[in-house]
């Protein structure tokens, strides 16, 4: 009961939400240097557009963290948001349809990092939820 409680107060989400960001960054990490070679001829349009929307989604991650409030709806929002891109697309999806389990990829440590995109975005949304039902004195 008490790391639910832990769940509920902005240092638990906080916590949770950079260990969402950090497997992010570690996916991100491994597409680029053993994905994205495989797939297409990186032109230089692409490699700065892939870039430039890593860095982007991760400062508005960060963004989101350092404003989190009871009385700051966007910062919840941008969390919530970035958390359920990263739960669905980088952890079930990428399980399921991009590289099933066991992943070729870097095996075992791209195994490692495509599971612990699934936990950390399930205990980013969590704990997300579970801010939000504890501050219920604003409406989303």
């Amino acid at each position: 009961m008490k790391m639910l409680d832990w769940l509920k107060t902005p240092s638990g989400v906080i916590a949770t939400s950079g260990l969402s960001l950090m497997s992010f960054i570690a996916r991100s990490l491994l597409d680029w240097r053993y994905t994205f070679p495989y797939l297409m001829e990186m032109t230089t349009g692409i490699v700065a557009g892939m870039l430039l929307w890593n860095v982007l989604f991760a400062a508005l991650w960060v963004f989101g963290m350092v404003n989190l409030r009871p009385d700051r709806k966007a910062a919840f929002r941008i969390l919530m948001s970035m958390n359920v891109f990263h739960l669905v697309f980088n952890g079930i999806l990428s399980t399921l349809a991009m590289c099933p389990s066991p992943c070729p990829t870097l095996w075992p440590v791209g195994e490692i990092i495509i599971q612990s995109g699934t936990l950390t975005g399930f205990l980013g949304v969590l704990s997300l939820w579970l801010y939000r039902r504890h501050n219920r004195k604003f409406v989303f």
